[in-house]
Protein backbone atom coordinates (compact mmCIF):
# COMPACT_ATOMS: atom_id res chain seq x y z
CA UNK A 1 0.00 0.00 0.00
CA UNK A 2 1.03 3.61 -0.39
CA UNK A 3 1.11 4.04 3.38
CA UNK A 4 3.59 1.15 3.68
CA UNK A 5 5.68 2.64 0.89
CA UNK A 6 5.68 6.01 2.67
CA UNK A 7 6.80 4.49 5.97
CA UNK A 8 9.52 2.47 4.23
CA UNK A 9 10.75 5.64 2.50
CA UNK A 10 10.85 7.54 5.79
CA UNK A 11 12.73 4.68 7.42
CA UNK A 12 15.26 4.69 4.61
CA UNK A 13 15.74 8.46 4.87
CA UNK A 14 16.14 8.25 8.64
CA UNK A 15 18.73 5.45 8.49
CA UNK A 16 20.66 6.94 5.55
CA UNK A 17 20.64 10.46 6.97
CA UNK A 18 21.90 9.44 10.40
CA UNK A 19 24.48 7.08 8.86
CA UNK A 20 26.17 10.04 7.16
CA UNK A 21 27.38 11.09 10.62
CA UNK A 22 29.56 7.97 10.97
CA UNK A 23 30.18 6.93 7.34
CA UNK A 24 33.96 7.11 6.68
CA UNK A 25 33.28 7.82 3.00
CA UNK A 26 31.51 11.04 3.95
CA UNK A 27 34.49 12.15 6.04
CA UNK A 28 36.61 12.02 2.88
CA UNK A 29 34.35 14.36 0.93
CA UNK A 30 35.25 18.07 0.53
CA UNK A 31 31.64 18.95 1.36
CA UNK A 32 31.45 16.61 4.36
CA UNK A 33 30.12 19.28 6.72
CA UNK A 34 27.22 20.17 4.44
CA UNK A 35 26.53 16.51 3.70
CA UNK A 36 26.42 15.64 7.38
CA UNK A 37 24.18 18.61 8.16
CA UNK A 38 21.72 17.59 5.43
CA UNK A 39 21.90 13.97 6.58
CA UNK A 40 21.26 14.94 10.20
CA UNK A 41 18.29 17.10 9.20
CA UNK A 42 16.81 14.33 7.02
CA UNK A 43 17.41 11.68 9.68
CA UNK A 44 15.90 13.63 12.57
CA UNK A 45 12.90 14.87 10.55
CA UNK A 46 12.10 11.39 9.22
CA UNK A 47 12.46 9.87 12.68
CA UNK A 48 10.12 12.44 14.21
CA UNK A 49 7.50 11.78 11.53
CA UNK A 50 7.76 8.03 12.15
CA UNK A 51 7.39 8.25 15.94
CA UNK A 52 4.64 10.91 15.88
CA UNK A 53 1.75 8.37 15.69
CA UNK A 54 3.18 6.46 18.65
CA UNK A 55 3.50 9.70 20.63
CA UNK A 56 -0.10 10.68 19.83
CA UNK A 57 -1.33 7.23 20.84
CA UNK A 58 0.53 7.40 24.14
CA UNK A 59 -0.82 10.89 24.84
CA UNK A 60 -4.39 9.76 24.09
CA UNK A 61 -4.16 6.81 26.48
CA UNK A 62 -2.62 9.02 29.17
CA UNK A 63 -5.39 11.60 28.81
CA UNK A 64 -8.04 8.87 28.95
CA UNK A 65 -6.52 7.56 32.16
CA UNK A 66 -6.35 11.01 33.76
CA UNK A 67 -9.89 12.01 32.71
CA UNK A 68 -11.66 8.97 34.16
CA UNK A 69 -14.43 8.74 35.31
CA UNK A 70 -15.15 11.15 32.45
CA UNK A 71 -15.00 8.76 29.48
CA UNK A 72 -14.53 11.41 26.79
CA UNK A 73 -14.09 15.19 27.04
CA UNK A 74 -14.22 16.90 23.66
CA UNK A 75 -12.46 20.02 24.92
CA UNK A 76 -9.21 18.26 23.98
CA UNK A 77 -8.13 17.57 20.36
CA UNK A 78 -7.04 14.10 21.51
CA UNK A 79 -10.63 13.24 22.48
CA UNK A 80 -11.42 11.99 18.97
CA UNK A 81 -8.62 9.40 19.03
CA UNK A 82 -10.90 6.59 20.29
CA UNK A 83 -13.87 7.74 18.22
CA UNK A 84 -15.28 5.96 15.18
CA UNK A 85 -18.09 7.06 12.85
CA UNK A 86 -20.12 4.99 10.42
CA UNK A 87 -22.26 5.60 7.36
CA UNK A 88 -23.93 8.94 6.69
CA UNK A 89 -22.55 11.09 9.50
CA UNK A 90 -19.75 13.62 9.84
CA UNK A 91 -18.46 14.89 13.17
CA UNK A 92 -16.33 17.77 14.40
CA UNK A 93 -15.57 19.44 17.72
CA UNK A 94 -17.60 22.60 18.27
CA UNK A 95 -18.91 24.79 21.06
CA UNK A 96 -22.18 23.32 22.30
CA UNK A 97 -25.22 25.53 21.64
CA UNK A 98 -25.89 27.56 24.80
CA UNK A 99 -29.18 28.96 23.50
CA UNK A 100 -30.95 25.65 23.97
CA UNK A 101 -32.98 24.80 27.01
CA UNK A 102 -30.56 23.40 29.59
CA UNK A 103 -27.48 24.75 27.83
CA UNK A 104 -24.35 26.11 29.49
CA UNK A 105 -21.62 28.34 28.15
CA UNK A 106 -18.02 27.33 27.56
CA UNK A 107 -18.50 23.66 26.66
CA UNK A 108 -16.96 21.94 23.63
CA UNK A 109 -18.86 18.99 22.25
CA UNK A 110 -18.99 16.69 19.27
CA UNK A 111 -21.26 18.07 16.56
CA UNK A 112 -22.69 15.27 14.44
CA UNK A 113 -24.25 16.10 11.08
CA UNK A 114 -26.49 13.49 9.51
CA UNK A 115 -26.78 13.10 5.74
CA UNK A 116 -30.35 12.04 4.94
CA UNK A 117 -32.21 9.34 6.82
CA UNK A 118 -29.73 6.51 6.32
CA UNK A 119 -28.36 4.54 9.23
CA UNK A 120 -25.38 5.89 11.09
CA UNK A 121 -23.33 5.29 14.19
CA UNK A 122 -20.85 6.98 16.51
CA UNK A 123 -18.66 4.65 18.55
CA UNK A 124 -16.35 5.28 21.47
CA UNK A 125 -13.82 2.44 21.31
CA UNK A 126 -11.76 1.44 24.33
CA UNK A 127 -13.41 3.66 26.92
CA UNK A 128 -11.65 3.30 30.27
CA UNK A 129 -12.26 -0.43 30.70
CA UNK A 130 -12.97 -0.92 34.40
CA UNK A 131 -16.31 0.56 35.49
CA UNK A 132 -16.60 -1.40 38.72
CA UNK A 133 -17.55 0.77 41.67
CA UNK A 134 -19.62 3.18 39.58
CA UNK A 135 -23.40 3.35 39.32
CA UNK A 136 -24.35 5.52 36.34
CA UNK A 137 -23.41 6.22 32.73
CA UNK A 138 -24.27 9.81 31.76
CA UNK A 139 -24.57 11.42 28.32
CA UNK A 140 -24.66 15.20 27.82
CA UNK A 141 -26.70 15.49 24.62
CA UNK A 142 -28.10 18.42 22.64
CA UNK A 143 -30.69 18.38 19.86
CA UNK A 144 -30.71 21.68 17.90
CA UNK A 145 -33.39 20.50 15.44
CA UNK A 146 -37.14 20.99 15.53
CA UNK A 147 -37.82 17.27 15.82
CA UNK A 148 -37.31 14.77 18.64
CA UNK A 149 -34.24 12.56 18.23
CA UNK A 150 -34.42 8.95 19.33
CA UNK A 151 -31.07 7.25 19.87
CA UNK A 152 -30.03 3.73 20.71
CA UNK A 153 -27.04 3.18 22.95
CA UNK A 154 -25.24 -0.15 22.96
CA UNK A 155 -22.53 -1.12 25.44
CA UNK A 156 -20.35 -4.20 24.88
CA UNK A 157 -17.49 -5.81 26.75
CA UNK A 158 -14.43 -7.52 25.27
CA UNK A 159 -16.03 -10.98 25.41
CA UNK A 160 -18.83 -9.94 23.05
CA UNK A 161 -18.70 -9.71 19.26
CA UNK A 162 -20.28 -7.11 16.98
CA UNK A 163 -23.57 -8.98 16.53
CA UNK A 164 -26.75 -6.95 16.89
CA UNK A 165 -27.93 -9.13 19.73
CA UNK A 166 -24.77 -8.77 21.83
CA UNK A 167 -24.40 -6.33 24.71
CA UNK A 168 -26.77 -3.96 26.44
CA UNK A 169 -29.19 -1.96 24.29
CA UNK A 170 -30.93 1.12 25.66
CA UNK A 171 -32.84 4.07 24.22
CA UNK A 172 -32.54 7.80 24.73
CA UNK A 173 -34.96 10.44 23.44
CA UNK A 174 -33.84 14.07 23.13
CA UNK A 175 -36.58 16.68 22.89
CA UNK A 176 -36.45 19.27 20.09
CA UNK A 177 -34.16 22.26 20.73
CA UNK A 178 -33.03 21.04 24.10
CA UNK A 179 -29.93 19.89 25.93
CA UNK A 180 -29.89 17.58 28.90
CA UNK A 181 -27.89 14.91 30.70
CA UNK A 182 -29.33 11.44 30.17
CA UNK A 183 -28.44 8.80 32.73
CA UNK A 184 -28.38 5.01 32.43
CA UNK A 185 -28.05 2.91 35.56
CA UNK A 186 -25.15 0.47 35.22
CA UNK A 187 -27.13 -2.21 37.04
CA UNK A 188 -29.42 -2.41 33.98
CA UNK A 189 -26.71 -4.21 32.02
CA UNK A 190 -24.28 -5.46 34.67
CA UNK A 191 -27.11 -7.45 36.29
CA UNK A 192 -28.76 -8.50 33.01
CA UNK A 193 -28.89 -12.11 31.90
CA UNK A 194 -27.64 -13.72 28.70
CA UNK A 195 -26.44 -11.62 25.77
CA UNK A 196 -27.45 -8.36 27.44
CA UNK A 197 -25.05 -8.87 30.36
CA UNK A 198 -21.98 -6.61 30.27
CA UNK A 199 -18.93 -7.23 32.43
CA UNK A 200 -18.07 -3.81 33.94
CA UNK A 201 -14.41 -4.79 34.35
CA UNK A 202 -13.73 -5.20 30.60
CA UNK A 203 -15.90 -2.64 28.78
CA UNK A 204 -14.95 -2.39 25.11
CA UNK A 205 -17.25 0.08 23.38
CA UNK A 206 -20.20 2.46 23.52
CA UNK A 207 -22.12 2.96 20.27
CA UNK A 208 -24.84 5.54 19.58
CA UNK A 209 -27.14 4.94 16.60
CA UNK A 210 -30.43 6.33 15.37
Amino acid sequence: SFSDLGRDTLGTLAATGLFTLVDPRVRALPSRRTTRLVGLLAGVTSTLILVAPLSITGAAYLQRHRSFPTLVDFSSPLSAYFLGVYSAVTVEREALPNTLSGGREGSIGLHARLAGNKGWGIALWEPYPDWRGYQRLAFDLANPTDFPLLLQVRVRDRSQGNGRQMGYLGRIEIAPRSRATHVLALREFTAAEGRAHVNPAIVRSIVLTR
